[in-house]
């Protein structure tokens, strides 16, 4: 067997075995996998990336400018992400980033908003 196809076969077998700990062990298993050694890590970065959940407000509005920084200046990792689960309180400050998020996401299947706005209780004493 060639040097190349037995390359391509440790690799096939890295993301099978990747594939396996995604889909039944925890994204901190996932990420001990991805430290072994820098083909392993190749294998696991797919399905590390493959759900991103951000959770922002105006106060934490940052994680949304880090997702587009992180993007642009990585973009094979965008390729990976195939589910983008965003939660926030401010839906026009989601809608300022939608564009440029999507641009780098070329392989997005699933998008999810989820807006929330912090109740405030006040008591009356009457």
């Amino acid at each position: 067997m060639q040097e190349g196809t037995m390359s391509q076969l440790n690799y096939d077998a890295l993301s099978l075995i990747c594939q396996e700990v995604a889909l039944h062990e925890t994204l901190l298993d996932l990420r001990s996998v991805a430290n072994v050694c820098r083909l392993w890590r190749s294998a696991a970065v797919p399905y590390l990336f493959r759900k991103v959940a951000i959770r922002f407000s105006w106060a934490k509005a940052k994680q949304l400018e880090s997702l587009e920084s992180f993007l642009q200046q990585s973009s094979p990792y965008g390729l990976f992400i195939r589910e983008l689960e965003i939660q926030g309180d401010q839906p026009l400050l989601f809608q300022c980033y939608l564009g440029v998020l999507l641009a780098g996401l070329k392989h997005l299947h699933s998008l999810s908003h989820f807006s929330y706005v912090a109740a405030e209780v006040s008591h009356l004493d009457g």
